[in-house]
């Protein structure tokens, strides 16, 4: 595996997700063993994740927590590659200070 500094994982349907502090990349649940690649990686400048701490899935997105940029990014579900989250959620009238994790509540 390319896992470097794993902070977050999470479940969706018959996918593992794991954050580390600049990609997230998407595993079979059932994956297991040394040599398990994943099936594809969001990660690269326009993805903005850099420092990232933790991911929540819901609704067929990915939440990102940063904490040095007080923001929450989010992206689709089904995103690889260098892409740009769908939306951002920061700006001094959100009172981010350092996110480290994330639920979203229905």
């Amino acid at each position: 595996t390319a896992l470097s500094r794993p902070s977050g994982i999470d479940i969706a349907g018959t996918e593992m997700l794991v954050e580390g502090t600049s990609y997230i990349q998407v595993y079979a649940r059932s994956a297991s063993g040394t040599a398990v690649l994943p099936t594809r990686t969001i990660t690269g400048a326009a993805t903005g994740l850099d420092f990232s701490y933790d991911i929540f899935v819901h609704d067929g997105e990915i939440y990102s927590h940063h904490r040095n940029n007080n923001a929450v990014l989010v992206y689709p579900l089904a995103g690889n590659g260098d892409i740009t989250p769908t939306r951002t959620i920061s700006g001094p009238a959100t009172m981010l200070d350092s996110p480290q994790s994330c639920v979203v509540i229905p």
